[in-house]
């Protein structure tokens, strides 16, 4: 359960915590957690504090993963848009509605997942989604290559990624 607090004059009990830490000279406060989920109990609060210590040891700490309007901006969803927003102009006439609905099964499937987290087997799970939907093998792999260039695009212009997963086969 953790502590209570009680604000004696007020006879309330705190909905919302946060984090203070202090790292590279910065005065950092966390609300949230990686999904942007609010700090709303004391445990919540104290296990992202556990999380923060154990990256910060693994020299893994990055506080724009804990911070909500930095975290927006790396969610799939929104990448994938501006993504096709900035390759719809460049394509054929003829590719740009089969483009579009590529990327919207994307969006539909990653949704407010953070790209930064995306591994091998977030990406099985697409064409096994892909699979399951019917769509044939050709179509299938055009929906993966779709894919692995937004990825490529996240790590060479955005610099969102260090390393791009390897794409299912």
């Amino acid at each position: 359960f953790g502590p209570s607090f009680i604000c004696d004059p007020h006879k309330t009990i705190p909905t919302r915590f946060y984090v203070d830490l202090s790292w590279k000279g910065l005065r950092i406060k966390i609300y949230s957690d990686k999904h942007g989920d609010p700090l709303d109990s004391f445990s919540r609060a104290f296990r992202i504090h556990s999380d923060i210590n154990e990256e910060i040891n693994d020299h893994s700490f990055d506080p724009a993963k804990y911070l909500r309007q930095d975290a927006e901006k790396v969610r799939a969803k929104n990448l994938l848009a501006r993504f096709r927003d900035a390759k719809i102009d460049s394509m054929a006439p003829s590719y740009k509605k089969d483009f579009k609905r590529m990327v919207a099964r994307a969006i539909a499937f990653f949704g407010n997942a953070d790209v930064r987290d995306l591994r091998k087997l977030d990406l099985i799970n697409y064409q096994n989604s892909l699979e399951a939907s019917g769509i044939r093998a050709k179509y299938e792999k055009n929906h993966l290559g779709v894919l692995k260039t937004f990825l490529r695009w996240c790590r060479s212009d955005l610099e969102v990624l260090d390393i791009v997963p390897p794409i299912p086969t």
